[in-house]
């Protein structure tokens, strides 16, 4: 609870959807003492692997089998289902729980789906449970929880991302244009401005007047 709890503090103050999602690879595997993690987002269209974080995987290239993963008969319908998967893969064989070629042997196997109410964003894949044959189901539902938590912070974030990239775009056009943007606020008469004003009057913003004649 401690950590999840952490991990919300945190999603709460990153900014980059990539890294936040790094943070859910990493904090997975502390949680349900997962051998290792990976993260897979998809494309807008659900029809490609558009990133794919790992944890645990040092000196694994995962382009060798990222882009198949989601085609995969194990992840595709969890996917299309929104539902959990355990497998237990005594022998390690990847191709015995349907992965692509190239992926490390797995022992255990479980996987839950990042989605929000809206869109299916990836998956939480977690590989080989330390000291157990297999995952729990308490492993099945801290995970799940986990994804959930991801999918809502990690909409959040892109809306942000996509939100600054907007401003950022507007205030470059503004001050290309040479023109800016002021805004007062009719209860405390407070007015900021644009960067670009300062080319408009020429001056600097901190020497214009920060507050609306009474």
């Amino acid at each position: 609870m401690a950590a999840l709890i952490e991990l919300g503090r945190q999603f709460a103050i990153e900014p980059d959807p990539l890294a936040l999602l790094q943070r859910v690879c990493d904090a997975s595997r502390d949680m349900t003492l997962a051998e290792s993690a990976i993260v897979g987002i998809l494309s807008e269209t659900g029809d490609e692997v558009r990133a794919c974080l790992s944890s645990g995987l040092a000196g694994v290239d995962l382009s060798a089998f990222a882009p198949d993963l989601q085609r995969s008969t194990i992840l595709g319908p969890m996917l299309e289902t929104r539902r959990s998967v355990r497998r237990i893969n005594p022998n390690g064989d990847p191709a015995a729980l349907e992965l692509p070629d190239g992926h490390p042997s797995v022992f255990s196997y479980l996987g839950v789906p990042i989605a929000s109410p809206t869109r299916v964003y990836g998956w939480l894949g977690l590989a080989n449970k330390v000291g157990a044959t297999a995952f729990s189901e308490a492993d099945e539902q801290v995970a799940g929880l986990l994804a959930v938590q991801a999918a809502v912070a990690y909409e959040n974030a892109v809306r942000f991302q996509t939100l600054r990239e907007t401003e950022e775009r507007t205030e470059f056009a503004l001050r290309a244009a040479r023109i800016g943007v002021w805004e007062r606020d009719l209860v405390s008469g407070r007015v900021t401005y644009s960067d670009g004003m300062s080319l408009v009057f020429g001056r600097p913003l901190d020497q214009l007047p920060s507050r609306w004649p009474d």
